[in-house]
């Protein structure tokens, strides 16, 4: 039993093709298809321009020039024609007329379900900020109450300290 390695697949063994000797011929053709003749293709105009340039015209073959150095290399490129953009800048108001929107009904049911659902969830979470924002509140209410405190403390230690130790020393 093997965990992790590969499992031996099985192949069924196959019976033996039988011994027919031949396979069915095919059925002949009839004969008006044998002896039928079909009208000559059209020639083709051929000039030596033509057969020059490639059989097909308008192909272009690439100039090939030797260089020595990479020095000597200027490419030729044509600067490109720069086209105006011809799409809308606002492609949401492609018709300044008022035109009837159609939409299906079960397609718009669907967006208001997702519209209203969408404003449940950002009511949501405006409570939960205002809670956060309360709970901020009262924590540096706290924060500020314990720093009062303690320099309360710290005043009251300075005197005790200046009352009492100050004598001694």
């Amino acid at each position: 039993m093997t965990f992790f390695g590969r499992k031996e697949i099985k192949k069924p063994i196959l019976p033996p093709l039988p011994n027919s000797g031949s396979l069915p011929e095919l059925p002949l053709l009839p004969e008006e298809r044998q002896n039928a003749e079909f009208p000559p293709l059209p020639q083709m105009n051929q000039t030596k321009e033509d057969l020059d340039l490639g059989i097909i015209k308008g192909t272009i073959s690439p100039q090939v020039r030797k260089i020595g150095s990479a020095s000597e290399y200027q490419p030729s490129f044509k600067p490109e024609e720069r086209l105006e953009p011809t799409y809308e800048a606002n492609p949401l108001n492609k018709s300044t007329t008022n035109e009837p929107i159609f939409v299906k009904i079960d397609k718009f049911h669907e967006a208001l379900d997702n519209f209203n659902k969408i404003k449940e969830k950002i009511l949501g979470i405006e409570k939960e900020l205002k809670n956060i924002n309360e709970i901020k509140n009262k924590e540096d209410e706290e924060l500020k109450e314990w720093e009062n405190e303690i320099q309360s403390i710290k005043a009251r230690m300075d005197a005790i300290d200046n009352s009492l130790f100050s004598k001694i020393g």
